[in-house]
């Protein structure tokens, strides 16, 4: 951001359509991104759309040591941080 405004923007506007097992991705609309501080490359724009958010389930669980580090303020939500790190088997 400068100033309070948006600097530079990328996006697309996508439709999916799950009819078979594997879902399928249309891009509707896709107009040139003015990013200029930053790059992203393929993988990385890949890594954005299609990479699940971190999961941890009961089933997961302990196989991690997790320590609660605090709470922390993102936009206007308080969220709690916490480090999540493999066991050492």
């Amino acid at each position: 951001m400068t100033g309070g405004r948006t600097a530079n923007t990328a996006w697309s506007a996508t439709s999916f359509s799950r009819r078979t097992a594997s879902a399928l991705e249309k891009v509707k609309f896709a107009p040139p991104d003015t990013l200029r501080r930053i790059s992203l490359s393929q993988q990385d724009l890949d890594d954005v759309r299609n990479v699940q958010p971190f999961v941890l389930t009961t089933t997961e669980l302990p196989k991690y040591n997790v320590t609660y580090v605090g709470r922390q303020q993102v936009d206007e939500l308080s969220t709690y941080v916490f480090d999540v790190a493999p066991k050492n088997d």
